[in-house]
């Protein structure tokens, strides 16, 4: 019985190329070629678009309706301003928190499950909120409990979503998120309309009930890989059968669990394997020859001496068994250090990332500005003298320029004209500088000041709509598919503690002026230019030494060469 050699992992193979992200760059792997999708496949992945778009329709048409519900809290409860402001930006602020807590819900419990309680919690939230009978049961309802669910709903989208389109098709991202945008256009004014027609309580229930057909939607997709590693397994059970008559079910079981691991700790983890069993091997084969030549050893005395002086006294106990058994139990402990020291690998690996902290905070601040400039827009232009119907129109056309902005930043990245990190920092400080010039919106006692209005909040939302389109692919330029959701889940975290200080402050801010918004769009703006500046400026240092790199190294090949 011949033993068959323990398998080494080949860098370039399919199963490296897509578990290592962006480390398959160095290893080859870029020119492997995956089978194209089938029909059914295609039918698939449309109906995983269409859950994405129609998610964040419910997420962020939600989102961008908080204003004209902030418009009506603070009349329906005048002697509460302070809390009517948490309400409504606790909201926002739990949707990015959660952002972690929901990334660990769905490592274990799956994107599906994470979908279906973000629906029932989002439903939950904003129906329960109908019966509030004070501010407080309001801002359970209301802020935290949806919160949790337009997390949860979120987050399982974005993932759920990016597995089924890899790198390739990674510029259609935009395509999905022009869902928030059409939830932007539509959900203001409908929601102004129900509260006419149902008071702000009736409108609550209304939207409960659209809400929940988010549900079938987050059902439609799972994390899907065409060539993940269980499918290479099923494919080759065949060979694994064989194996197992060699090694047993745990040195399988290492095998496999060795090629999910990172390279640089399954290469060590490898190495460390094919030496522990290098000395049983051919311990096997040897007994294997001699069972063979020998036959029975109690009719070959001859032959069993022969054996016998290699081979141990095969019987229950044998120091064989007790060897493999060891190796077992030494193979099963490795594969768990292997696992520890990953994860801890993993949460150090978007630690020790400078630019990546960098981004975090540009971020966070960005962020959290812009969805208090949104929550504030719509009492901003009931401010300046208009109704709060026209002011939901106002703001609902101006999410026309975030589908401009979602089509084409999809063009860009689809044509390789610019990478989604620079689209992020000129779209933000170009939002940054839209969001000051508001305070020169005069009274809206004529249409061309009506006009002025929707025009700047169309330019502001182009802006916005563009570095919120690209923000998910810039985490995903930083990071692989298997760190992603950890890194996404802690940038929504950070980012999220702030958005209910900015909102608070910039509320005190506000009534403090006498419901006058200059001082606070100022400072939003100018905040928003500030803190992008300084990734704007690395990012561009960072280009420009590595075009001179490059321009180095060809000069010293043409030298080389020359000479």
């Amino acid at each position: 019985m011949e033993v068959e050699a323990i398998p080494l992992r080949n860098p370039s193979s399919d199963v490296e190329c897509q578990n290592v992200g962006n480390i398959s760059k160095t290893m080859n792997c870029q020119g492997k070629t995956k089978p194209p999708l089938s029909i059914g496949q295609k039918v698939e992945l449309v109906f995983v678009i269409f859950s994405g778009f129609v998610i964040n329709f419910m997420v962020f048409g939600f989102s961008a309706s908080l204003s004209v519900y902030f418009v009506k809290y603070k009349r329906a409860f005048p002697m509460h301003y302070e809390l009517v402001l948490l309400t409504i930006f606790l909201e926002t602020g739990i949707f990015s928190i959660v952002g972690m807590l929901a990334g660990m819900f769905l490592h274990k419990f799956g994107v599906r499950a994470t979908a279906v309680l973000g629906s029932v919690l989002l439903s939950l939230g904003v129906g329960a909120s109908c019966f509030a009978p004070n501010i407080i049961f309001l801002m359970c309802f209301f802020g935290i409990v949806s919160g949790f669910g337009s997390s949860f709903l979120f987050f399982s989208m974005n993932v759920g979503v990016a597995s089924y389109l890899e790198n390739s098709g990674r510029h259609f991202m935009p395509l999905v998120d022009m869902g928030g945008s059409a939830g932007g256009i539509v959900c203001p004014p409908l929601i102004s309309y129900l509260i006419d027609f149902y008071g702000w309580r009736g409108s609550l229930l209304i939207f409960s009930a659209i809400a929940l057909n988010s549900l079938p939607c987050g059902l439609m997709y799972s994390i899907k890989n065409r060539n993940d590693l269980h499918s290479t397994v099923d494919n080759n059970d065949k060979n694994s059968k064989q194996r197992q008559d060699s090694y047993g079910e745990k040195d399988i079981d290492c095998i496999y669990r060795l090629l999910s691991t990172d390279i640089e700790e399954a290469g060590k983890t490898d190495s460390w394997y094919v030496e522990q069993n290098s000395e049983q091997l051919p311990l096997q084969s040897n007994n294997s020859h001699c069972a063979e030549e020998t036959g029975d050893l109690a009719r070959n005395e001859t032959s069993s001496d022969h054996c016998l002086a290699t081979t141990p006294a095969i019987d229950d106990s044998s120091s064989l068994n007790r060897e493999h058994s060891k190796t077992n139990d030494q193979v099963e402990d490795t594969k768990n250090t292997t696992s520890e020291i990953s994860q801890k690998a993993l949460f150090f690996s978007i630690f020790s990332n400078k630019d990546f902290l960098l981004f975090v905070l540009t971020m966070t601040v960005v962020v959290s500005s812009e969805l208090t400039l949104s929550a504030m827009t719509s009492d901003f232009f009931v401010s300046k003298g208009t109704t709060r119907s026209e002011a939901a129109q106002i703001y609902g056309i101006g999410f026309t320029g975030e589908i401009i902005a979602h089509i084409s930043s999809t063009w860009m990245l689809y044509k390789n004209k610019t990478l989604s990190l620079l689209i992020f920092c000129i779209s933000a400080i170009l939002s940054g500088a839209f969001v000051t010039i508001y305070p020169s919106i005069p009274t809206m006692t004529s249409l061309s000041s009506a006009g002025w209005a929707i025009f700047l909040t169309i330019c502001e939302m182009t802006a916005h709509g563009h570095y919120q389109a690209v923000c998910i692919l810039v985490i995903l330029e930083f990071f692989d598919e298997k760190r992603y959701p950890f890194a996404i889940g802690f940038t929504m975290t950070v980012s999220g503690i702030f958005v209910p200080i900015f909102g608070y402050i910039f509320g005190i801010i506000t009534q403090y002026n006498n419901n006058d918004y200059t001082v606070s769009f100022y400072l939003l703006g100018s905040l928003i230019v500030v803190f992008t500046l300084p990734t704007f400026i690395r990012f561009l240092v960072k280009r420009e030494k590595s075009k001179r790199k490059e321009t180095h190294q060809k000069n010293l090949e043409i030298n080389l060469k020359d000479s």
